[in-house]
């Protein structure tokens, strides 16, 4: 009897390989990779049930706070030793982002909710700044503005740590979400670090 060639597979069990070719949440991982040279993101969205819905005082301001609830958390991880150095920019999302102008040919940066939008002009031009910057359709906000997200790049090594405060996050900014509001923390980080999580308990 000929013995069967066992040792000679290997078995893909990256989140990825779970997932369509060409499916949009795979697409919108890779995307989030490529413009923003981020691997192995950990996303946690904010979304809505109507066409623009991210783009209301409510919606904005819950994803203001929940970008700076997990920059603070990730700050705190860091000088703690929990985690290693984060870098300059470890969270992306409207709340973190700029327009770019230039005044001559000088660009000069604007924050996107510095000042923080008001009156239904004001989230007309915030919606117009950001799709400007092609870059950001997709990945911090929908092609539809039903949508936005916050991506985390967990250091190497540290996404489970990360994981569970988002968790935490998640549960909380759950309890003050408005209607039709959902949370979903999502992105192969987080399904690593969840499923890790799962097996240990």
């Amino acid at each position: 009897a000929s013995a069967l060639p066992i040792a000679s597979i290997r078995f893909d069990n990256t989140p990825d390989a779970f997932i369509p070719e060409g499916h949009p949440a795979l697409e919108a991982k890779e995307r989030v990779e490529r413009e923003f040279g981020l691997r192995d993101p950990m996303i946690l969205a904010l979304t809505t049930t109507e066409t623009d819905g991210i783009f209301r005082p409510g919606p904005m301001r819950r994803l203001k706070e929940i970008t700076d609830e997990i920059l603070g958390t990730l700050r705190d991880m860091e000088r703690s030793g929990e985690i290693p150095p984060l870098g300059d920019h470890p969270v992306y999302s409207i709340a973190t982002e700029s327009a770019v102008f230039t005044e001559g040919d000088i660009p000069v940066e604007f924050p996107f909710l510095e000042p923080f939008p008001e009156t239904p002009e004001d989230f007309r031009r915030l919606k117009a700044a950001i799709l400007d910057l092609e870059l950001y359709t997709g990945v911090i906000v929908s092609e539809d503005g039903s949508a936005a997200a916050v991506v985390v790049m967990p250091p190497p090594g540290h996404a489970e740590p990360v994981f569970q405060r988002m968790e935490e996050i998640a549960r909380r900014a759950r309890s003050k979400r408005g209607p039709g509001e959902s949370l979903h923390l999502a992105g192969e980080a987080a399904v690593r670090s969840a499923m890790g999580y799962a097996v240990a308990r």
